[in-house]
């Protein structure tokens, strides 16, 4: 039976129950850059390559990336943005509606100033029931009043989605403009190879934050908190969720200082990710290829290698900026054993999985055995196996990083029918392998709420 698995490696120790992040800031203050974009825009590349520019050379830059008429849309915060134009964006809301060539000019501007409060953001999640709870202090460094208001944003990293919704638009593809390396891809970019970072899934106190939550006039020296509760729904996930919390001055239409939480497993650094699946069976006398991409967040400097040793007929390629190529030709039928590794420097995670070399006519016969019906497919809660002639069939599900998830049989009943609850699966892509006899059956699953 094909197996692949994933293993996570972690190098420093995780000491935090209450999460929390500090950061150095020029002045204390911290900018806070609210974009709005989409997946069907031509230009919107271009806001990703700046707003990932502007985190990547200031720390104390926190970007926020406002999907609009996608699967990421989140239409109320786009309407109190008052931004009508993808991509543009408003900094620290005071500065608005500017398009991405104006953001790190703005930013610099903003950088200077000196802020009178900072904010500490800390989170609790509980992972049984999906809650999290938010505390989001301010500590006063000078006098103020007026109509201020706690109040914050949750950011989920990481994000993959199947579907023509999240093929990215590329006005830059074969442009012969510079664009972050979006000049090399199509358009649209595929989906399987997208992923999105910074999306704002719930905002903590509204727009505005929460009235009332800070008196009218505070003093040097004083601090202020404020709790918020989000029930973290389906399909989101937790290692990827972080929160942003601001003070705002909801007269001036300002925000006035901001912060962040670590990710709600206590880690500051994100976790890369394979976003490319293997294929498992490879043809004798014909060429292998796996075109192996790895992402991560907050890291572009990912390094791609083997861990372990490779079979004789593989040759394996680091492309650089998380990309790699697997390719070779067996030359005897067997299993062979691979296992890649990316690295940020931090964190090191393995795809493994093996590779059922077949002459050609197992292959076919590989390819042909379908004796499986599947419904529905996309799925969102309860998946049906109907199989005939399955005897003693065993069915496994993997995640799009090879993680095994759950593995159980095939009823063998008057309708041939099994049914298997994915309620604990999120959103995406999946492999089911059904094996059968000594024959096996792959099929993409995709499970959707």
């Amino acid at each position: 039976m094909k197996m692949i698995t994933l293993r996570i490696y972690l190098f420093f120790v995780l000491a935090l129950m209450m999460n929390c992040i500090t950061s150095s800031a020029q002045n204390g203050k911290f900018v806070v850059v609210e974009e709005r974009t989409g997946t069907w825009c031509h230009y919107c590349p271009e806001g990703i390559v700046y707003g990932d520019s502007l985190v990547h050379k200031y720390d104390s830059v926190f970007f926020i990336a406002i999907h609009s008429g996608d699967p990421m849309e989140f239409p109320d915060y786009v309407l109190a943005s008052g931004l009508n134009i993808s991509p543009s964006a408003n900094i620290n809301r005071v500065i608005e509606k500017k398009y991405p060539t104006e953001w790190e000019a703005y930013v610099v501007t903003q950088l200077g100033i000196t802020s009178p409060v900072s904010l500490k953001v800390e989170t609790d999640f509980n992972d049984t029931i999906h809650r999290l709870d938010v505390k989001i202090t301010a500590y006063f460094n000078s006098s103020l009043s007026g109509d201020l208001r706690l109040g914050g944003v949750i950011i989920e990293d990481g994000i993959t989605g199947i579907g023509t919704g999240y093929n990215q638009t590329n006005y830059y593809s074969n442009s012969g403009i510079t664009m972050g390396g979006f000049e090399n891809l199509p358009n649209p970019v595929p989906a399987s190879i997208m992923v999105y970072n910074n999306v704002p899934r719930e905002l903590l106190g509204g727009y505005w934050g929460l009235s009332s939550s800070v008196p009218s006039s505070v003093s040097a020296g004083d601090s202020v908190s404020c709790n918020f509760t989000w029930k973290m729904p389906a399909g989101y996930d937790p290692k990827y969720i972080y929160v942003i919390g601001w003070l705002v001055d909801s007269t001036a239409n300002e925000i006035i200082n901001a912060g962040r939480s670590l990710y709600l497993p206590g880690n500051s650094n994100a976790v890369p990710q394979f976003i490319s699946f293997p294929d498992t069976v490879a043809n004798t006398g014909t060429k292998y290829e796996y075109n192996i991409i790895a992402r991560d967040p907050d890291d572009f400097n990912l390094q791609l290698s083997i861990n372990g040793s490779l079979p004789s007929w593989l040759t394996f390629t680091d492309l650089g900026n998380g990309n790699a190529e697997l390719q070779g030709t067996p030359v005897q039928t067997g299993i062979y054993p691979v296992s890649i590794r990316v690295s940020d420097g931090q964190w090191q995670i393995d795809q493994n999985f093996n590779i059922q070399a077949v002459i050609t006519s197992q292959a076919e016969k590989l390819i042909q055995f379908n004796p499986a019906h599947i419904f529905p497919n996309p799925c969102r809660d309860i998946l049906y196996i109907q199989c005939q002639d399955c005897e003693n069939a065993i069915y496994e599900i993997f995640n799009l990083q090879g993680k095994f998830m759950r593995r159980g049989e095939l009823l063998e009943n008057s309708h041939n029918t099994s049914k298997i609850d994915l309620n604990s699966l999120r959103n995406g892509f999946y492999k089911l392998l059904i094996s059968s006899q000594g024959n096996y059956y792959s099929h993409k699953l995709i499970v959707i709420r």
